[in-house]
């Protein structure tokens, strides 16, 4: 189990920057205009996901606690992505990428050796 924790830190920052770098490109893409502060609600829910991963991984395995802080992550920035644009369907496409990423970090990190 630690093994696992610390490899996780490894790709923590990968996670960040993936999460991200989505949010960037794909803003432009739906030609809404958007202020720094909504930005940083971003960056809120990032230490959001970190915050209750840590929190879960203490009471219940690594596994399901990475489990649901993506899930919670992906709806809290899906939810969020659709109030502010109107628009259900670019909300889920970036709900299913940033899921996809999420289920792709954690591919990786059982592939990583010990």
């Amino acid at each position: 189990m630690q093994s696992l924790e610390r490899r996780f830190e490894s790709i923590s920052v990968k996670a960040v920057v993936i999460t991200i770098l989505t949010m960037l490109m794909l803003w432009p893409l739906s030609r809404v205009e958007t202020l720094i502060s909504e930005r940083q609600n971003l960056q809120h829910a990032l230490a959001t996901f970190y915050l209750l991963l840590l929190a879960l991984s203490e009471h219940i395995g690594f596994a399901a606690s990475y489990a649901l802080a993506a899930g919670a992550l992906v709806a809290l920035i899906s939810t969020y992505i659709s109030g502010a644009t109107n628009n259900r369907r670019a909300a889920a496409g970036i709900g299913a990428a940033l899921a996809a990423s999420y289920g792709l970090l954690y591919a990786i990190l059982l592939s990583q050796p010990p």
